[in-house]
C-alpha cells in the first residue's frame, strides 16, 4: 500500500487500494449471478489513480462476466474488514 495520508473520504481507485478495499463487478444479465473481484492495479493503469469510482458508469460498462460472457454490469465496494493492527501473512 502506498503511504498516502487519510483524507476522510475514499472516492478514487487509489484510495480503495491504499486502504485495503476493492471493487466487485456484478453481471446484469437475467438469470446470471456472475460476479468477481476486479483488479485495482489494472483499473489504475486504464483509468489512472485519481479516477473517481463513485457513480461510475465506465468500469461497469466495460465489465465482462466470466460466467456468461455478457458485457456490462454494476460495481460495488469491497470493504476492508481486517482488524486494526493486523497484517496479512502474505
Amino acid at each position: 500500500m502506498a503511504d498516502r495520508p487519510w483524507k476522510g473520504v475514499v472516492d478514487t481507485i487509489a484510495d480503495l487500494r491504499d486502504h485495503g478495499m476493492g471493487l466487485r463487478g456484478h453481471c446484469r444479465a437475467p438469470n446470471c449471478s456472475g460476479s468477481r473481484e476486479l483488479n485495482l492495479d489494472k483499473l489504475i493503469k486504464l483509468f489512472g489513480e485519481e479516477y473517481v469510482f463513485i457513480n461510475d458508469k465506465e468500469i461497469g460498462r466495460q465489465f465482462i462476466c466470466t460466467e456468461c460472457g455478457r458485457t456490462g454490469g454494476t460495481i460495488t465496494v469491497i470493504a476492508n474488514t481486517m482488524p486494526a493492527g493486523w497484517s496479512s501473512p502474505h
